[in-house]
């Protein structure tokens, strides 16, 4: 059964000025520029690890990471929308996938929403810790039953 991506309509809380001054005060500065032209945060985390959990007749938790794989996000600050790119560690030479995703910020990191079908995906990016969360839940044909995980990494953030 192929993916299917939805769109999630969420509402966006804070204002850019909020989110420009929060990510100067953690680290990220934005350069001066002019009022109108928007920001755009990159971010790059390598290697999350952390642990799946499987629901079926018995429960299965278990480390889980994603060994050199790659997640990518790019985000207009204020905006509504980011993409997400992935590369698998084991895929090298592969070509990497690339999602839409709906972005929700708070004062302290940005979420965005990746809803398939049969899947939702939360990626974090929290300013202070440059790091990623991602939580994941998915229900799986391969075990026929409920999966989920969360993950996390250190990111590389850059706004220009």
């Amino acid at each position: 059964m192929g993916r299917h991506r939805y769109d999630v309509a969420m509402k966006n809380t804070c204002r850019t000025a909020l989110l420009i001054a929060l990510l100067s005060v953690s680290g990220l500065a934005f350069p001066q520029s002019k009022k109108d032209a928007q920001q755009l945060l990159t971010a790059v985390c390598k290697g999350p690890t952390g642990t799946t959990l499987v629901m079926g007749k018995s429960r299965v938790m278990e480390p889980d990471g994603f060994e050199g794989g790659l997640f990518t996000y790019s985000w207009k600050v204020g905006s509504y929308t980011a993409t997400i790119i992935t590369q698998s560690g084991t895929a090298a030479g592969g070509s990497p996938g690339t999602e839409q995703a709906t972005a929700v910020v708070s004062p302290e990191f940005v979420s965005f929403f990746v809803v398939y079908d049969r899947a939702v995906w939360m990626h974090s990016l929290f300013f202070s810790t440059k790091t990623v969360l991602i939580s994941r839940h998915v229900s799986s044909t391969v075990s026929n039953a409920p999966l989920g995980g969360v993950y996390s990494a250190t990111c590389s953030v850059a706004v220009q």
